[in-house]
């Protein structure tokens, strides 16, 4: 037997990851939507996807995480101003952004940028900043945000998906600060 027989894959991806305080003021914008159907994605599962890894082995991993590391973007505040719903596919609610700042683009282009250097094909969708609220919805009443949502975005995660018999668990993995 080998001692360079691959290990364990993990299904990974890099994210925004909300703080506890906007949790909370996220789970208030949640229950006053009001949808047919759906199923509410876990509060600790809210996030906002930069960029959808896969599974992947642990060398790639370790090229991921150095160019994170190496990813030099300022920190930004990102408005959470818009409830929207995509009926296909799956039905989603999802809160996002009607104008996400400059430095949030630019940090998903270092990041997809990177991980195509580490051999991870990239989402070649067009990014559309959003945190999902509800899965498999079949309709939705427009919601009017009195107040956006401030996040200071400060950092941005490594995570990695664990699907058990209760459903996706996202355990955070790596942190690395942004205005470095």
């Amino acid at each position: 037997m080998s001692d360079s027989a691959p290990g364990p894959k993990q299904r990974l991806f890099l994210a925004l990851w909300p703080d506890d305080a906007l949790r909370h003021r996220i789970a208030e914008v949640a229950a006053a939507c009001r949808v047919s159907g759906g199923r509410p994605v876990p509060r600790a599962n809210w996030h906002i996807t930069l960029a959808f890894l896969g599974s992947l082995d642990g060398e790639t991993r370790r090229c991921v995480e150095h160019m994170a590391a190496a990813v030099r973007v300022p920190a930004f505040d990102l408005g959470l101003d818009r409830v929207g719903f995509w009926p296909r596919p799956g039905g989603i609610l999802w809160l996002g952004s009607s104008g996400p700042p400059e430095a949030l683009g630019r940090l998903v282009a270092h990041l997809c940028d990177g991980i195509s250097i580490c051999g991870v094909e990239r989402d070649r969708r067009h990014f559309h900043a959003h945190l999902t609220l509800m899965r498999r919805v079949e309709r939705a009443v427009r919601v009017d945000l009195p107040t956006p949502l401030c996040w200071p975005v400060a950092d941005f995660v490594l995570c990695e998906s664990v699907t058990d018999p209760g459903g996706a668990r996202y355990r955070v993995l790596a942190r690395w600060a942004l205005g470095q």
